[in-house]
């Protein structure tokens, strides 16, 4: 039995929606979703929260075995002292009967007065358990609402009259992963000692979360996310057991400052761009792309390679953008803010060439390959459409 199934199994058997259940764990009841369908793991703290939230050891949801738990205790209980309520009752019309026959009747008056009791008692007991149920519906309706008036959005933060300070910082980024470590730290204007804040990060497809730390008067905690557009950032306060929600950014994508992007490229040529002459091939074309880099990842090297039906045939510097780098480096080498917020830039790279190789013939197709390599080794292509030779 997997995790996802023994979590469903011990929320349903406990009487609670999925949306009471995210509430006593303080978290969405998407993230629960993903658990009871194994598109995601709890972590180890909230393994913890479940096992004893439920009561059963924190190996029984690891392992792989089926995972039983009993009735309510108060439920156990009841039953319990109206078996040995009957258990004592029949025993005394047992022993009634040893001394006298006339004790028959009054045992099948009992038994009689007994099924009729216990029918009762089943139908108290499916009252009770439909009261229950509408009592859950009911709490489950007022923490969805509690909770839409406490994620109505105070952002931005830098206008809320919430928060007396937030910011984040990228602490790092893994290219092999493309996932990155965020540190937030924030500073709601209403809070105390016993506030207990987490922080909640919601990207397409998969929900982050972390505890925050009250450390000087500020709460910090730092969350790995795979990086993507518009990661929506939570800050959750619980008091006395009310829980407050809040929105506090939205994030643009952590790998920018890590990455470079070719984001458009292309070939600009006459009607003849590619031309046999004596065996020769004659190159006259323009090639372009646009490029976007940050003060932590940029070009290092750009060159342009051709291909005849697919075999490399040679390499041109692409020098337009090492040339505009190095008055980039010029000009801006002191400006900070211009190196902080990153650059992109369009360079156009003219070729005009007398090519001969023996993988060039009057049929072959001729193709282009951008390369571009950032400071730290790694390299970005563009492959740009084949094109015939006249």
């Amino acid at each position: 039995m997997t995790i996802g199934e023994k979590i469903v199994k011990l929320r349903k058997q406990a009487g609670y929606s999925q949306e009471v259940f995210s509430e006593k764990l303080g978290i969405s009841r998407q993230a629960v979703s993903k658990w009871e369908n194994d598109t995601a793991t709890p972590t180890n703290d909230n393994m913890t929260q479940i096992a004893k939230l439920f009561g059963v050891p924190l190996s029984a949801l690891l392992d792989d075995d089926d995972i039983n738990i009993g009735i309510k205790e108060e439920t156990a209980e009841k039953l319990s002292a109206d078996i040995n309520n009957v258990s004592i009752y029949t025993k005394a019309n047992k022993v009634s009967v040893v001394f006298t026959a006339a004790a028959v009747i009054v045992l099948s008056i009992a038994i009689i007065v007994q099924s009729v009791a216990i029918g009762r008692l089943r139908q108290q007991v499916a009252y009770l358990e439909s009261e229950v149920s509408q009592l859950v519906s009911l709490r489950s309706q007022i923490t969805s609402l509690a909770n839409y008036v406490y994620s109505q959005p105070s952002y931005p933060v830098d206008n809320s009259s919430e928060f007396t300070d937030y910011h984040y910082k990228i602490v790092s980024y893994d290219r092999t992963t493309d996932s990155a470590v965020l540190n937030f730290s924030v500073v709601p204007a209403d809070y105390s000692r016993d506030t207990q804040a987490k922080i909640v990060i919601k990207g397409s497809d998969n929900t982050y979360s972390s505890d925050a730390l009250l450390e000087n008067d500020i709460f910090t905690a730092s969350v790995e996310v795979q990086c993507e557009n518009n990661l929506a950032v939570y800050l959750y306060l619980t008091n006395g057991g009310n829980t407050r929600s809040f929105l506090l950014d939205y994030l643009p994508n952590p790998n920018k400052t890590y990455v470079m992007e070719i984001k458009n490229y292309g070939i600009e040529a006459g009607d003849k761009p590619l031309r046999m002459i004596d065996g020769v091939a004659v190159v006259n074309l323009q090639i372009w792309c646009d490029l976007a880099f940050s003060e932590m990842t940029y070009p290092q090297k750009a060159v342009i390679e051709m291909y005849s039906d697919g075999n490399y045939v040679k390499e041109f510097p692409f020098q337009t953008i090492m040339d505009v780098m190095a008055d980039r480096e010029e000009h801006y080498a002191d400006d900070d803010t211009f190196i902080s917020y990153g650059n992109e830039i369009t360079c156009y790279q003219y070729i005009l060439e007398t090519v001969k190789s023996e993988n060039i013939k009057a049929n072959s197709k001729i193709s282009f390959r951008i390369i571009i390599t950032d400071n730290n080794g790694h390299e970005y292509t563009a492959d740009i459409t084949e094109i015939p030779i006249a």
